[in-house]
């Protein structure tokens, strides 16, 4: 735990899943170490059809990974990772126009039944497959939070937006008491001399 910085990691998630709709951590096997990442929950997509009760069968994760990290990662793949497309500035928070960085899609189905075969774990780019085994995990490999539960689908619903009511009354409070203060703040009282 200390490793992944597991306790550095959780207040992020549950911020997220304060704010948006779901708080998110990766657990994954990378260069052969177990790895928690924070996730950023607008990079993580379901199906809404097939996530009706809070279950969907497959997952996926769209990000931007630096392109020097993809090379480690995935070796034998370099033409793959090069002819790949880059990141669109408008859809990432990308902070540097000079970063080498290529769209992964990363998705994972889970088996029809706990001794199916059917289950999928895929990494790829625009310009091909870079990782395509087959997963047997009941689960996402996702440590998950959420504030609230809606009444369907998979996501949920952030304290943010609960109380977006509450706080759209606290401003027109704030108005009228500021507008009142503009008013008679300069208030002045004429008397008749005598």
């Amino acid at each position: 735990f200390q490793q992944n910085k597991a306790y550095d990691i959780g207040p992020r998630v549950f911020k997220d899943a304060c704010i948006m709709d779901i708080g998110l951590a990766k657990v994954c096997r990378e260069f052969g170490q177990v790895r928690i990442e924070k996730t950023y929950p607008g990079e993580v997509w379901v199906n809404e059809d097939e996530s009706e009760h809070g279950d969907p069968p497959s997952l996926y994760q769209v990000r931007a990974i630096d392109v020097a990290r993809l090379k480690a990662l995935y070796p034998g793949k370099a033409k793959e990772i090069e002819t790949a497309e880059v990141p669109d500035e408008n859809n990432y928070r990308i902070r540097s126009s000079v970063a080498d960085r290529r769209q992964v899609v990363e998705a994972w189905h889970l088996p029809s039944s706990p001794d199916g075969t059917d289950g999928r774990h895929l990494i790829c780019t625009s310009s091909g497959v870079l990782r395509d085994e087959s997963y047997q995990h009941q689960n996402f490999p996702f440590a998950e939070m959420r504030w609230n539960y809606e009444s369907t689908g998979w996501h949920g619903c952030g304290l943010a937006y609960e109380l977006t009511g509450l706080q759209y009354e606290i401003n027109l409070l704030l108005l009228m008491a500021q507008k009142g203060m503009y008013s008679a703040g300069g208030m002045k009282i004429l008397v008749e001399k005598g």
